[in-house]
């Protein structure tokens, strides 16, 4: 398994009509306490309106809301205030009442796909969508490599290097974040700050899979970006080094903690170092 790279001719969704054919992978989500009271607020906010339409509403108001927590570029502040233009009073109050549901679920449900289990509930994803977004058997494997590959990044490390130690993770084809949700989940139960040793870097197979994907993983306080398929083409990997944004992604608060923040400082450090050497 590579966790260093993209594989740039990998098409990550090739492959899913033949599995649904063969009834191959795809889990039935599990029953989550709090679901039918999230719809329930949801069937009240959309009413009569396309429910794609307002459910992105709610993604956007709730990813710029996250981005201005983290202090970052201004551009994410004047998209909150475009977003808060459009919808009205009301609905920014029920968002408000379902972000704050959505935030005591992750509480009590840990390291899950909530958001595509809701979206489902809500009758907003395509059955394309609920092939690329619900769990599979390959996230548990996939969560299973990214356990084996932390344990033993710090298996032969003296303890005093623990602090230094750190992977990147890159995936395609994330969907809505499950099977990085599913690896999460594992890594919380072997270390609680395994966020300060591994940072995701994300592809989305579209923007409302990548908000849905951003916010999750924001709410499990990871190290995160995450783009999706189109920008990822637009603008390829970040030819600034591995532990920086690419271009027009989500970051998650984590990203710009204190700990990563040295890491990019020191690896810039070191690069100008190289550069002023005499040829």
């Amino acid at each position: 398994m590579s966790m260093s790279d993209f594989d740039e001719d990998y098409d990550p969704y090739e492959d899913f009509d033949e599995m649904a054919e063969d009834n191959y992978d795809f889990v039935e989500p599990r029953t989550v306490d709090g679901v039918d009271m999230f719809y329930g607020i949801f069937h009240r906010m959309a009413g009569r309106r396309n429910r794609l339409t307002v459910w992105d509403e709610f993604l956007d108001f709730v990813s710029y809301n996250l981005a201005q927590a983290a202090g970052v570029k201004e551009r994410k502040s004047k998209q909150l205030e475009k977003i808060e233009k459009k919808v009205s009073g009301t609905d920014q109050h029920l968002m408000n009442m379902l972000f704050e549901l959505l935030f005591e679920i992750y509480k009590k449900e840990g390291a899950w796909d909530v958001l595509t289990i809701v979206a489902d509930r809500c009758g907003i994803l395509t059955p394309e969508q609920k092939q690329k977004y619900l769990y599979n058997r390959n996230c548990s494997n996939y969560a299973e490599g990214i356990l084996a590959m932390y344990r033993n990044m710090f298996r032969e490390a003296s303890p005093n290097k623990h602090s230094e130690l750190y992977e990147v993770v890159r995936l395609r084809g994330c969907g809505a974040g499950a099977p990085i949700l599913q690896a999460v989940e594992l890594l919380l139960e072997e270390d609680p700050n395994f966020s300060s040793h591994i940072m995701f870097h994300l592809i989305a197979p579209d923007s409302i899979a990548a908000k849905m994907c951003y916010i999750q993983l924001s709410l499990l306080k990871c190290c995160a970006t995450v783009s999706t398929e189109t920008q990822y083409k637009v603008y390829g990997k970040n030819p600034v080094g591995e532990l920086h944004a690419p271009k027009g992604a989500f970051c998650t608060n984590a990203f710009y903690d204190s700990v990563w923040g040295q890491r990019r400082l020191k690896g810039i450090l070191e690069q100008l170092k190289v550069e002023k050497q005499p040829n």
